[in-house]
């Protein structure tokens, strides 16, 4: 696996797609300290860590998550 300098935001990281992007990602060697997803609500954030860790994906444990919550002005 080759690492890869680039960050990488992830949208509805806590759906289906969202969550196979993200492994596709970590699996690609995307520099994960700094991968973010977002999801509509902080509360998904251990459902989809894990998802991550039961697919087996490379570094889950270090994917940075941010509320993106449509409903409000600030999201």
């Amino acid at each position: 696996m080759t690492t890869n300098n680039e960050c990488v935001l992830v949208t509805g990281g806590s759906g289906f797609v969202g969550t196979q992007c993200i492994i596709r990602c970590l699996t690609a060697g995307y520099r994960v300290k700094t991968m973010k997803t977002t999801v509509r609500s902080l509360e998904r954030k251990e459902t989809v860590l894990r998802t991550l860790q039961a697919t087996g994906a490379p570094n889950a444990e270090s994917v940075s998550f941010v509320e993106a919550d449509l409903t409000k002005e600030d999201g």
